[in-house]
């Protein structure tokens, strides 16, 4: 196919219209394909242990893409409705098989099996959503699969650290926002991060030294020598100082 720079950007988006549908055609092809070889059990006849490590050896898939495979074509075969929005591309693979490897485990974990009937509805509700939003979604429908790993700092090199930490949602959709906002200087999560630490610390620096700034220094006025003298001649030569605890008058003679 002619790729040169000459095609204008019409033209350019709909060649990759066409070829992106071919794609997603193909995956669905490769997924009907996949249920096939399992029924057959062509991985054991080859020597695998697992559909996974066959794919990888014998067509040289990446683990993580072998294992999206295997679980999206194990979801197609019970939700074979979800084949066409595959191919349309309202449901992603990534989508389909995290809600099947998330499934595997619940199930495994409890015993019960999950209906068609929930699949068709779970599918349905990971239409067109981001990652973070269908691991929510999942996490809200199997909270038994939910995992709650603990903060953690390691160190990477001497001027590099790796956090690993709990954040609410809000804060994962606000560096989903950040980063589609400096997509073009292409930063990663860790320099959006601490560019938004940087800028805090200068606004929380900013607003002490405001406060600071705001509160007036007490102001003791003194005394001069002749308003003391007056002041105890009026009460006698005697100090008129009342304690507001007990009540008592001082009545000692200060020297003026």
């Amino acid at each position: 196919m002619d790729t040169s720079t000459d095609k204008g950007p019409e033209e350019i988006e709909k060649l990759l219209e066409i070829e992106i549908g071919r794609e997603r055609e193909s995956t669905v092809r490769i997924l009907r394909l996949l249920l096939v070889a399992a029924d057959l059990k062509l991985y054991a006849e080859r020597g695998f242990p697992n559909m996974t490590r066959w794919l990888m050896s014998r067509y040289k898939y990446s683990e993580s893409a072998a294992r999206r495979r295997v679980f999206a074509a194990e979801m197609l075969r019970h939700t074979p409705s979800s084949l066409a929005k595959l191919e349309s591309g309202d449901l992603s693979l990534s989508a389909v098989s995290r809600a099947q490897s998330v499934i595997w485990g619940h199930e495994k974990a409890t015993g019960v099996r999950v209906s068609r009937e929930e699949k068709d509805k779970l599918l349905g509700l990971l239409e067109g959503k981001s990652t973070h939003e269908i691991d929510r979604i999942l996490m809200g429908w199997f909270p038994d699969q939910v995992r709650t790993p603990r903060d953690k700092v390691s160190v990477v090199d001497e001027d590099t650290f790796l956090l690993h930490v709990k954040v609410p949602a809000q804060a994962v959709e606000d560096l989903d926002y950040l980063r589609d906002l400096h997509s073009n200087a292409n930063a990663g999560d860790g320099e959006i991060i601490a560019k938004a630490l940087k800028l805090l610390r200068e606004q929380t620096s900013a607003a002490a030294q405001s406060s600071t700034a705001a509160v007036k220094p007490r102001v003791t006025k003194t005394l001069t020598p002749r308003i003391k003298r007056e002041v105890i001649r009026a009460a006698g030569g005697k100090c008129s100082y009342v304690d507001p605890l007990t009540g008592r008058r001082c009545n000692s003679s200060p020297q003026a």
